[in-house]
């Protein structure tokens, strides 16, 4: 401050000093005309003249100093009043803080200079090509911000080579500047603003339609306030990036939930006073968590990044993709005509995602999920929306996944059923209420019983026995399925142990594991555990997968595979055929026993198809030396057709339907040799 009144004090100081040397010169060249030269002409008397000249003198002296008081008190006046504006200058801009600081920094600089124009900028990208306008001045008035290119402008001058001044002519110094041209700019000056580690963060400037009057002045208030802008800009860009982590998602950088639910909340009201449709979306990456497991969470990572570019590439500007977390991301559509124009994007966000991802050098393929809930119809609010749209999400993962499905009253209901399910399955776990029934396997050349399928039922207190196709799948979804799974293998392997200390001949005992239990790290030290505590020889023990399962990731269920062969346990397809997968995989897989599903065994003579591939499904497995089992079967031609095509074991309501440990042990008894084996002791449940 100091050193701009100082420089303005000696800029006004040279001119007075012009000004009163000049005045002087007049005045004794005026002085020796008037009092040495004229009287002379007109005045003959020398006493006379004498007295003139003295009194002219003494009134020439008497109107010079009043003169200069005149002056000195006018320039002394006029200096104070500078110092006033500047000190005013100071304080103002110094006393502002956040935004309004940019604000009242170029009011001020633009009046301070006598400037038409005075703005501060930052760059809008890392390249430092463009910058946008924070703060603009315009005649003594804010204006509206904008953005420009640097290339060919005075302010690109000045990031380049620091502070420039360009006082008059600048129209034809950068004839690119189609700014300049339009504002008519004819003089600027400007200073480059640095962080604290010294890097440019955007030019401070003030420019004119007429030439600069004052450059020295211009040049010394933006050195001044430099120092104070770049420390306001550097805390301008932190506390965005602050507010931006805040609201966005760490990875993808999309909305986190929110900043979504904020924007969704604004989009509501507009579209009600409007009466217009908004349509909230949830999506859903289908089986993402196979990917994490198998190919570590960096490349998981990179793929929900990906994802996310690519659907902000499919949607429109106008819709907003945010990320909830995990592998679910949030859509909102707006200006929304009609359901059939949801259908259409619906339909191209699930197409979007079929490409193959290369990332790593692994070509990876996802589908994706959608439940869509439209408002006003299926939510009037933001959370109501939400969680329709959650809801039919779950109706689509139910309907096979990969597709989309609109929300609809009745599946709250339905889910309302499913979370009280869930509440009662709870329950019946800690009381117990879960018991085993096994299913004998019989061999069909001799119609002995070689193996057990231990198969989960659920004794309600109310509702009686609850069969599993009705709460395995909400199991499976809620994860109780491996403390479910835990039990069965347990309860499964102690009775087949206890039938075996009644005296029986061993047999197989088939336990069916599922997807989440199978893919559990520890599930081979598991296995090894309970057969230790129960007694059970491996042997006698064999774990069913199912051919979804194997087909997920072949390295993966591979090696699981191997590590529970080495126990000693055996190992079966179930429900083989339902999974489009090649026979050829088979010889990849320590396989020993291969399971015909229900299906192709229930149209066997009636469908001309079936029949031919329960046929070479057997012929295939037998050259391979696999022992096949035929599930479901019901009717004596089903057998007799089995029977002439060599398959080994089968099962199914012609023989018996799944029983009790009660009715398993008498069933056994009675194909056992010699009655005494009736009076061995009875198992326990």
């Amino acid at each position: 401050m100091k050193i701009c009144i100082a420089a303005e004090r000696i800029l006004q100081s040279r001119r007075v000093m012009i000004w009163v040397v000049g005045s002087y010169l007049l005045l004794a060249a005026l002085w020796l005309l008037s009092s040495r030269v004229l009287p002379n002409l007109f005045i003959r008397d020398l006493e006379r003249l004498h007295h003139f000249q003295v009194l002219f003198d003494i009134s020439l002296i008497l109107s010079s100093a009043i003169g200069l008081g005149f002056l000195t008190r006018r320039f002394l006046l006029l200096l104070q009043r500078k110092e006033r504006e500047l000190t005013q200058l100071v304080e103002g801009v110094c006393s502002a803080e956040g935004e309004s600081f940019f604000t009242t920094l170029t009011a001020n600089l633009a009046k301070s200079v006598d400037a038409d124009y005075a703005f501060v900028c930052e760059f809008t990208d890392d390249s430092h090509s463009r910058v946008r306008t924070i703060a603009v001045h315009v005649d003594g008035l804010p204006a509206e911000n904008f953005e420009f290119d640097l290339v060919g402008t005075p302010c690109g001058e000045v990031i380049r080579h620091e502070a420039q001044c360009f006082p008059a002519r600048v129209r034809e110094q950068f004839p690119l500047d189609h700014i300049a041209k339009q504002l008519q700019v004819e003089s600027y000056a400007g200073i480059p603003l640095r962080d604290s580690t010294g890097q440019v963060l955007g030019p401070l400037a003030v420019f004119s339609r007429r030439p600069m009057a004052d450059r020295h002045l211009a040049q010394l208030l933006l050195q001044l306030f430099a120092v104070r802008a770049a420390t306001e800009l550097e805390r301008r860009r932190a506390t965005k990036a602050r507010d931006f982590i805040a609201l966005h998602d760490e990875l993808t950088g999309l909305p986190n939930r929110r900043l979504f639910c904020d924007l969704l909340g604004q989009e509501l009201s507009r579209a009600r006073q409007r009466r217009e449709m908004v349509v909230a979306m949830f999506l859903d990456l289908d089986r993402f968590k196979n990917i994490n497991d198998t190919l570590g969470h960096a490349v998981g990572d990179r793929l929900l990044k990906a994802v996310a570019r690519r659907l902000e590439t499919c949607l429109r500007r106008e819709d907003l993709v945010g990320r909830l977390g995990g592998d679910e991301f949030m859509i909102m559509l707006t200006g929304i005509r009609s359901p059939l124009d949801v259908k259409s994007v619906a339909g191209k966000i699930l197409d979007c995602l079929k490409p193959s991802f290369c990332l790593e050098g692994h070509e990876l393929h996802i589908a994706s999920s959608i439940g869509i809930a439209l408002f006003p119809e299926f939510g009037g609010d933001v959370e109501t929306l939400l969680k329709n749209a959650d809801t039919a999400l779950h109706r689509a993962k139910e309907l096979g996944r990969n597709n989309y499905q609109f929300y609809s009253p009745d599946m709250n209901a339905k889910t309302m059923r499913q979370l009280g399910m869930e509440a009662e399955l709870r329950k019946a776990i800690e009381r117990n209420d879960l018991c085993l029934h096994y299913q004998p396997q019989f061999e069909i050349e001799t119609g002995q019983v070689v193996g057990i399928e231990a198969l989960v039922r659920w004794n309600h207190p109310e509702r009686g026995m609850i069969p599993p196709e009705d709460f395995i799948s909400l199991a499976e979804e809620t994860g109780l399925i491996v403390s479910i799974g835990n039990w069965v293998l347990s309860r499964a392997c102690a009775q087949n142990r206890a039938l075996q200390d009644a005296g029986l001949s061993p047999l197989r005992m088939a336990v069916n594991l599922s997807p989440r239990q199978f893919n559990q790290r520890d599930l081979p030290e598991q296995v090894a555990k309970i057969l230790r505590v129960t007694g059970l020889e491996p042997c006698w023990l064999e774990l069913e997968i199912t051919e979804s399962i194997i087909m997920q990731d072949l390295e993966t269920t591979i090696d699981q595979m191997v590590r529970l062969m080495e126990l000693g346990v055996r190992i079966s397809i179930d429900d083989f055929g339902t999974g489009y997968s090649s026979l050829s995989y088979l010889k990849r897989f320590p396989i020993q026993t291969l399971k015909i599903d229900r299906s192709f065994v229930r149209d066997i003579g009636s469908d001309s198809d079936d029949t031919a591939i329960v046929a070479a499904v057997i012929a295939l497995a037998h050259n391979l030396k696999l022992e096949v089992v035929a599930e479901g079967v019901e009717t004596q031609d089903q057998l007799n057709f089995l029977k002439s095509r060599g398959c080994d074991l089968a099962q199914g309501f012609l023989f018996s339907r799944p029983i009790s440990a009660e009715a398993l042990l008498e069933l056994l008894l009675s194909q056992a040799a010699g009655p005494a084996l009736k009076n061995r002791t009875r198992l326990a449940n």
